[in-house]
């Protein structure tokens, strides 16, 4: 499988193109280089270490064959950037923010709270409570 980004020559992705080697693990920051730089780095790495990457097998110094595993890496967190895939990326859902236990009403002893909250930063910020009972409320 050829794998070929949607927009070769567009921004970088999230995460840029980060690369492990699958042999000696040394790590490649995702934002040093594009696919073709690395590929050059790559390789001379690898001659560097004959012991592990013998010149008996070529295709770990073939610079075309290196961006795919590159390519391969980058596709296994995010599909969406190649084509023949869906355009739909990762969804990031945002953490519920953290309650506070209200405690007791002090109107009528209720422990049975509704949160509110904050309506204008899109409900992330908790404002009060109010008493599911007798519907005092109580700021934060």
């Amino acid at each position: 499988m050829n794998l070929t980004l949607k927009t070769p020559n567009g921004s970088f992705p999230p995460g840029g193109f980060p690369f492990t080697d699958p042999r000696t693990h040394k790590v490649w920051n995702g934002y040093e280089g594009t696919p073709a730089m690395h590929a050059v780095n790559i390789i001379l790495h690898r001659r560097a270490n004959s012991a592990i990457y013998p010149a008996s097998e070529p295709q770990w110094f073939d610079k075309a064959s290196v961006i795919q595993e590159i390519l391969a890496q980058k596709f296994a967190t995010h599909p969406h950037l190649f084509n023949g895939q869906p355009d739909k990326g990762p969804t990031i859902k945002a953490p519920a923010p953290k309650v506070a236990d209200p405690g007791v009403c002090p109107n009528c002893q209720s422990t049975a709270f509704e949160v509110m909250y904050c309506p204008t930063c899109s409900g992330r910020r908790i404002t009060g409570f109010k008493c599911s009972a007798c519907g005092q409320i109580r700021k934060k």
